[in-house]
């Protein structure tokens, strides 16, 4: 077995990162030791070791959740062609969060420069978003602010680039190391934020959008058409006449793809109509979750827009969605969902998904 000798200083961020990619990306089992005068990850087995530079962790001891733990920029650039041409990475040019860019060999031992576990922790952990104050209309970090934007690798899956580096290098050591194998899957998901344009709408917004069909989209024959389905939807029921009901035609689509679809539904207004106009205790939104369950489909929350820095709020409309889902007997294993208008604070927001119990954002 593996066995991985990590500095002191910040152990449950440095268990967090191994146990992600060695053991969840790779599939490798390990032990774990910290060696106090150390100043480098090791990993060894058979008598060989892969060295590899630890930055971030060093630095951020000092200095946590400080603007100085940051990476310096511009990056350097690892050109991997010379070291390294058999890694499976986007581009043979990568970019170096923290550490150097070299590989060394001697007898029985390989010495990175890259520091690759802590480099992964930044990314993943979201480690900027919790130091730089940057935030849009929304209380959102902007992309435009991140490390990933302003070094040009964006679009570049850097932290599986990194998994390969240290596969590589592993592999060279230990050829006899098998890997989990991963497959790519296609998860798709919904958000629920208006389910029906007419259903919650009274006359009077019926009044104006007819009256934006003849003016602004100066199509009368719109306008009739729009009072036919609110007629449709409001005195017949007839849920398919509404433009917004395209919940059938989704499923059909995920099944005829053999997929499965989430559909995430708001379940309280923390923030008024931004929210939504539906309640979840409506008889069309409780029919739409039995359809949606009979059909196979997944169920998952939605929370609302003021949700992201309170536990409490979190917790009460997962607590809502599980008694009405409840009610209607349906039962699932694995809960899940994502913020409405994308609102995120690290780490507050992963604590509150955490705390209400549900399995995924």
């Amino acid at each position: 077995m593996l066995t991985v000798s990590l500095p002191s200083g910040l152990e449950t961020a440095r268990q967090y990162i191994l146990a992600v990619l060695v053991g969840e990306f790779l599939g490798l089992p390990f032990r774990t030791e910290i060696q106090e005068k150390s100043d480098n990850v090791q990993i060894s087995a058979d008598d060989r070791v892969l060295t590899i530079t630890d930055c971030f962790f060093k630095q951020a001891a000092n200095a946590w959740l400080q603007p100085k733990s940051l990476p310096n920029l511009p990056l350097e650039h690892w050109e991997l062609a010379d070291d390294l041409p058999t890694a499976n990475v986007v581009s043979p040019s990568l970019p170096v969060i923290f550490g150097q860019s070299y590989l060394t060999s001697e007898e029985k031992r390989l010495n990175l420069g890259l520091d690759i576990f802590g480099s992964a922790f930044f990314m993943l952990s979201r480690y900027e978003e919790a130091v730089i104050s940057e935030r849009d209309s929304h209380d959102r970090f902007p992309a435009s602010a991140s490390l990933a934007y302003q070094a040009d690798f964006m679009h570049r899956p850097i932290v599986n680039e990194y998994v390969e580096i240290l596969w590589t290098c592993m592999k060279q050591l230990w050829p006899q190391l098998e890997r989990k194998p991963r497959e790519f899957r296609m998860q798709l998901s919904h958000d629920v934020d208006i389910p029906f344009q007419y259903l919650f709408h009274s006359p009077i917004f019926l009044l104006r959008y007819m009256a934006a069909d003849i003016l602004k989209r100066h199509s009368p024959s719109k306008a009739v058409k729009t009072w036919i389905n609110w007629m449709k939807v409001k005195r017949f029921n007839d849920m398919m006449a509404d433009p917004c009901y395209t919940f059938d035609a989704i499923m059909d689509i995920s099944e005829s793809h053999d997929l499965r679809s989430a559909f995430y539904f708001i379940t309280d207004h923390s923030a008024g109509s931004i929210d939504g106009l539906y309640t979840i205790e409506h008889p069309e939104i409780r029919r739409l979750l039995r359809h949606i369950h009979a059909r196979g489909h997944e169920i998952g929350l939605h929370p609302s827009y003021n949700t992201y820095r309170v536990p409490t709020q979190m917790a009460k409309e997962f607590e809502i969605l599980k008694q009405a889902c409840e009610s209607e007997g349906i039962e699932q294993n694995v809960w899940g969902g994502r913020q409405h208008f994308l609102r995120w604070e690290t780490p507050t927001t992963f604590r509150n998904w955490e705390a209400a119990g549900l399995n995924y954002d």
